[in-house]
């Protein structure tokens, strides 16, 4: 037993130094490994540090786990793993440093497209005065409009919302429909209207398209009378002044723009606007003569069509954009 043990003895020391030879000769190594793997990444950069060399002596080398990757976020770039550490003599490879989180990719903002630019001032307010041509369903009010929108005008239309006699207005949807207007009168019976019932507003602009019913009609406030025709007294001029009068009041640069009847039917009436250009307008509040519409189609020689109501809204869409360009309620 004693022999048996020296034996084993001197095999176990023989093995030991052997081992701690081999340890010596690792450690020179180990010591240029660690030194490569302790520096540091930049840009997804390489793990802190390889394990340490375990300790000198018997039994199992010690095992130490390889420094973490660190990086920056990037933009988009990807951290390289740690290198391996290596371990003490007769010890395993200590596991690499994992690789530092790829940065996040840049979002890109997407550019919002420009709106549409805005009129600094408020939209004018635009009073439509008439008879049973402004009245109807194929009024000019509508075609007006359309113009108004090619030409990028801001403004809104006032008034009331049914005649006297015929009920509610002719109703379009996507348009204004208020108006001041009344079948079979005259510019006496729309003056009276108006004082019964207002405008619906303080009006900028009005727009009038009176006068038949002065000349040959025979009506005032609907109602027929045979000493009501051939525009009785001058009515026309006396109840245009008194409702110029009327509303100027309410406001003083007012803007009143007189139709002319259309295909030159009534050279009268169109004498009495031209009259009332040269007498009654001022630079502070102007009254404009707008073109007679020709080639107006109508109905019964009086009543535009569909069509014809497009052709006599042409010059007053022209006439009214001017207005509103001049006051800077258009788009260039």
């Amino acid at each position: 037993m004693q022999l048996a043990y020296r034996a084993f003895g001197r095999r176990g020391a023989l093995r030991l130094g052997l081992f701690r030879g081999a340890l010596r000769r690792l450690r020179p190594l180990a010591l240029l490994v660690s030194l490569a793997c302790s520096s540091e990444a930049n840009v997804g950069g390489v793990g802190q540090g390889g394990g340490g060399a375990g300790p000198d002596g018997v039994g199992p080398g010690g095992m130490s786990a390889g420094g973490s990757a660190t990086m920056s976020a990037g933009q988009g770039g990807s951290g390289l793993a740690g290198a391996f550490g290596f371990s003490g003599g007769a010890g395993s490879f200590s596991t690499g440093g994992s690789a530092g989180a790829g940065g996040s990719a840049g979002t890109a903002v997407a550019g919002m497209g420009g709106t549409q630019g805005s009129i600094g001032t408020s939209p004018a307010k635009v009073l439509c005065l008439g008879d049973s041509i402004t009245e109807q369903t194929a009024s000019w009010i509508y075609p007006m409009q359309d113009a108004l929108r090619v030409q990028r005008c801001s403004y809104e239309l006032i008034g009331i919302e049914e005649g006297p006699y015929n009920g509610p207005y002719s109703v379009r949807i996507g348009y204004d429909n208020e108006r001041v207007a009344a079948g079979g009168f005259s510019t006496t019976g729309i003056l009276n209207l108006i004082k019964e019932r207002g405008t619906g507003g303080v009006p900028d602009i009005v727009v009038e398209y009176l006068g038949v019913n002065n000349v040959y009609g025979g009506f005032i406030d609907g109602k027929y009378n045979p000493d009501n025709r051939d525009d009785p007294d001058g009515a026309f001029i006396r109840d245009n002044l008194e409702l110029l009068a009327l509303l100027r009041a309410q406001n003083p640069k007012l803007k009143l723009l007189l139709m002319k009847i259309e295909n030159h039917a009534l050279p009268e009436i169109d004498a009495a606007i031209d009259e009332l250009v040269a007498t009654a307008s001022t630079a502070q509040s102007p009254v404009i003569a707008v073109a007679v519409a020709e080639g107006v189609e109508t109905e019964d020689g009086i009543h535009p069509t569909a069509a014809g109501a497009v052709t006599l809204a042409g010059p007053v869409g022209k006439a009214l954009g001017r207005v509103l360009d001049a006051e800077g309620r258009c788009l260039p």
